[in-house]
């Protein structure tokens, strides 16, 4: 979520699709507002589909290099596709790692009471669910509202934007309502799918639901 001044990232293959894998982000603070991304060295795991007798993969990739302001950049990789079992071992841990650093999947019912609401308050609207204890125990949560973050995305829908969550504690878990800036009602979000992330210090979990 790059705000009103940035640029989401995008990557095209060419014959082929391509799979990001993003770790957790971060809110990032600026002079113009706060964005949620990455700051500094970035590893992004790449999966990529490609015809079985392909030996080589061309890929596009149009990312947003910022400072004062944000600058679209387009990259173009053109990498050989290697034999089975020819990685190198330093190529090889990199990879492993970089799917190692990547958010746990939340599992089961751990996402309750999902519903998205009108603000009577400039028309916003806020996403409210419920993560439970069960699901949480894995992310050393230790009660401290302090120490998380939630954020909600709609793949490719520039009209959902969430900022900073709310988080309630009772016997279950943890009810947390995000403020959402659209200029759409919650009617138009009905049915969609959305990926919330729950991140707290280095680790993080993250689920893809469907709104009611």
């Amino acid at each position: 979520m790059p705000g009103d001044g940035g640029v989401p990232p995008h990557v095209m293959i060419h014959d082929g699709q391509a799979h990001l894998h993003l770790p957790a982000p971060s809110r990032i603070q600026d002079a113009y507002g706060v964005a949620v991304g990455y700051d500094g060295t970035l590893n992004i795991p790449l999966e990529l589909d490609v015809a079985p007798d392909a030996s080589r993969v061309t890929l596009d990739m149009l990312v947003g290099v910022c400072a004062d302001i944000c600058i679209p950049f387009i990259a173009r990789l053109i990498s050989d596709i290697p034999k089975s079992g020819t990685m190198l071992p330093r190529a090889k841990f990199q990879l492993e790692d970089a799917f190692r650093a990547l958010p746990s999947p939340l599992q089961g019912n751990a996402l309750e009471e999902l519903s998205l609401r009108n603000l009577a308050i400039k028309g916003q609207l806020q996403l409210v669910f419920q993560i439970k204890h069960a699901a949480l125990a894995k992310l050393n949560i230790d009660g401290d509202a302090d120490e998380m973050d939630v954020f909600a995305a709609i793949k490719d829908d520039g009209n959902f934007y969430s900022k900073a969550a709310d988080l309630r504690l009772n016997d279950d878990g943890w009810i947390v309502t995000i403020p959402v800036i659209s200029p759409l009602s919650a009617q138009d979000f009905r049915g969609k799918q959305v990926t919330l992330l729950f991140k707290s210090g280095q680790y993080a979990a993250q689920g893809t639901v469907l709104l009611p």
